[in-house]
């Protein structure tokens, strides 16, 4: 499990928004729950099971599983498929005796799996960014707040 520290900055109804302290592992993800607010800073909405008020040091806890999972559907998934669509098209030109026009086969293959794999993927994770199973979660409250 990756856990994080921050500070309740809102509380939804179902949900808070918690400014984390920011850490190496920020850089580059672009997980759904994570956003910037107006000034800049990182924003992780979470679930609130414990309770909590706007102001409270919290601890929060985001399962390596789903973020993994997430990684491999938004990178490894379309990157599969530019591979299997590359080798596919060569194999299938090379099956019509297509010559030269076997490369523009498998640039064409290639792009056209990527690009229905990133639709795909695009469309999933929007249904994954609506589960709370994806959703980090709040365990512990540190401090009292305000």
């Amino acid at each position: 499990m990756v856990t994080e520290e921050g500070v309740i900055v809102k509380v939804k109804e179902d949900s808070v928004l918690v400014q984390p302290e920011r850490s190496d592992r920020c850089e580059g993800c672009s997980a759904a729950f994570c956003a910037t607010d107006e000034s800049g800073d990182l924003i992780i909405e979470a679930r609130d099971p414990i309770g909590v008020k706007v102001g409270q040091r919290i601890r929060l806890v985001i399962q390596e599983e789903r973020l993994i999972g997430y990684s491999f559907l938004l990178y490894g998934f379309p990157l599969i498929s530019l591979l299997v669509g590359a080798f596919g098209g060569t194999w299938i030109g090379g099956l019509l005796g297509l010559g030269s026009g076997t490369d523009v086969l498998a640039v064409g293959s290639a792009l056209g799996l990527t690009v229905m794999a990133l639709l795909f993927s695009k469309t999933l994770v929007r249904k994954l960014e609506t589960s709370k199973s994806y959703q980090p979660v709040v365990v512990e409250i540190l401090n009292g707040g305000r």
